[in-house]
């Protein structure tokens, strides 16, 4: 291994050799005496490498992302030759440090004005920061509470699914998506998500998390309920539309009776049977004349057919799914 300094660090000309001199002393659980320390051997000699660099582990490790950020940037200056691993691994964590801070600064600007009412101009600072490292899930986690505040059920449930992939252990997350689940009426969905959030808590420890959750199931529970009776009047008029044969009229009084109760499998039957019968219809209408002053394609380019053919079936509005495919859906 290369000579030391007099200090006992590494010089900053040679190799970093983390067995000989260990871990940064916050390791033990004293970080402020190890910041003394550091910062002792620094003023003993400033060209050695390995006070700057556990000096910025240290301060990163403790939230002082300015610090660390000085720490590492005096170290690059000192030995900037990234075929020693330890530089190399430092440069990285400058990288991260720097995004992490434009993070931070984003995401504070974001939630000043969202308090301010600013919405759009708020979400332009979620998404910049979620650019910047998409594998960091607090970025999404920013996001998907922006979404909550601003009423927001579907695209909080994409927020959260995106950060769950990433802490699948997160209280919050299920707890939001349990909260947006019940917004878009997804009942079922909706109560897994806060019995998620119930299994996560320690046991024995009824805190916040938990009282909420709790709180979320019971309100679930109970619009669950509420969802049939308030579907009722327009499933009711809507069959009466559909046997009375206006059709237009009998899916939006059924389609809001779905969207009231979207686990009901009778409202699903009867909207698919208005569907059905509408596509039906649509196949019955005379089919479009050619006019009078238009020339076939074939005629146009001398005889010759183009180089493909028009499925006449595209041209047609597709029939919607049977009714027995349908209630397999349902039943899934």
């Amino acid at each position: 291994m290369g000579s030391l300094s007099e200090s006992g660090w590494a010089s900053s000309k040679e190799p970093l050799d983390s067995t000989l001199y260990g871990e940064p002393g916050f390791s033990i659980g004293n970080p402020t005496k190890a910041e003394e320390v550091y910062r002792e051997a620094i003023q003993i000699d400033s060209t050695a490498l390995h006070p700057h660099l556990f000096l910025a582990k240290l301060y990163d490790q403790i939230g002082k992302t300015d610090e660390a950020i000085k720490e590492y940037e005096a170290l690059l200056l000192l030995n900037h030759d990234e075929t020693i691993p330890e530089i190399r691994s430092a440069k990285e964590a400058l990288f991260l440090l720097l995004d992490r801070k434009e993070i931070q600064e984003l995401t504070q600007r974001g939630e000043i004005l969202t308090q301010e009412g600013k919405w759009g101009e708020a979400l332009q600072y979620f998404q910049a920061a979620a650019v910047i490292d998409p594998g960091l899930p607090v970025v999404h986690h920013n996001l998907a509470r922006f979404y909550d505040k601003t009423d927001r059920p579907d695209l909080v449930v994409q927020a959260v699914n995106e950060a769950l992939l990433l802490e699948p252990d997160s209280r919050t997350l299920h707890l939001l998506l349990g909260k947006a689940l019940r917004a878009k009426r997804a009942f079922k969905d909706s109560l897994a998500a806060y019995v998620k959030t119930l299994s996560l808590s320690p046991n024995g420890q009824e805190g916040l998390f938990y009282l909420e959750a709790q709180a979320g199931l019971l309100q679930t529970e109970f619009e669950m309920l509420k969802a049939p009776i308030e579907a009722a009047s327009p499933y009711r008029d809507g069959l009466q539309k559909k046997a009375s044969g206006e059709m237009d009229e009998a899916q939006i009084s059924l389609e809001q009776a779905s969207r009231l109760s979207p686990g009901s499998p009778l409202i699903h039957q009867a909207l698919g049977e208005v569907y059905e019968k509408k596509g039906k219809e649509k196949k019955r209408s005379p089919p479009l004349k050619r006019p009078s002053n238009s020339t076939p394609a074939s005629i146009r380019l001398g005889g010759r057919s183009p180089g493909f053919t028009l499925n006449k079936d595209v041209t047609q509005k597709r029939s919607m799914p049977s009714i027995g495919f349908l209630a397999s859906l349902i039943q899934a």
